[in-house]
């Protein structure tokens, strides 16, 4: 490692990875189920960072609850992945990148000096980011700015949560609008372009057929006599 600044900040990560209090879910015993690693950052905290680097890296089988990308920056090392009895190697500039409920476990004999660095992100901050761009965001923008392909988290949604990323935008979307129409004198028109709409037209259609009821009925149930 040339770069001073980097060894250096390398060097106190893995020192403090030591001192990470790894938490599971409990399992109850004889359960089928794998023990499933939890947050081990502050709840306030979306991204976390932290490093290995040791000759010797194992650890048991796992499930966790949040994304996770490792990227093997120095030497290479072998993992279970998925399943395990399912062995990948993971060479030196590669990165794993683990998906909430997937299976993983660091499973190296030893060897030379491995250097691991593990970028960890809840799973909430996944979906606040949707939230918080709710009216210009697209399935590219969110596969973009978490570092996966389009494919990956179009199949990932349903699998996880059990909907599709359309259907989490036109949640979202009309959760939003409810309240702007209920809280807010904006006009109709004025809410559909804040939630993204093209149109005043595609955003009455979207919320009669989500609420049964057009947006103008809704804001009529709302005002003070």
């Amino acid at each position: 490692m040339k770069d001073p600044i980097l060894a250096g900040a390398i060097e106190k990560l893995s020192r403090d990875f030591d001192a990470i209090q790894w938490q599971y879910l409990d399992v109850p015993p004889g359960s089928p189920r794998e023990k499933t690693q939890l947050w081990p950052g502050l709840p306030t905290e979306d991204v976390m960072i932290c490093v290995y680097k040791g000759t010797k890296l194992s650890e048991l089988f796992h499930r966790q609850d949040f994304f996770f990308f490792n990227f093997a920056y120095q030497g290479d090392y072998s993992a279970l992945s998925y399943l395990s009895d399912n062995q990948v190697s993971v060479h030196e500039g590669e990165c794993y990148i683990g998906q909430p409920s997937a299976g993983y476990a660091i499973n190296d004999g030893g060897g030379d000096e491995t250097i691991i660095i593990g970028v960890l992100i809840q799973t909430e901050a996944f979906f606040r980011y949707i939230g918080e761009h709710i009216d210009t965001v697209t399935l590219q923008d969110v596969a973009r700015h978490f570092s996966y392909h389009p494919n990956y988290i179009s199949s990932l949604l349903p699998k996880e949560i059990g909907k599709t990323f359309s259907e989490i935008l036109l949640e979202q979307r009309m959760e939003r609008a409810a309240a702007l129409l209920d809280g807010t004198s904006l006009p109709i028109s004025e809410v559909a372009r804040l939630l993204g709409y093209s149109n005043s037209s595609n955003f009455y259609k979207a919320f009669r057929e989500y609420y049964g009821i057009s947006p103008g009925e809704c804001q009529k149930k709302t005002d003070p006599l």
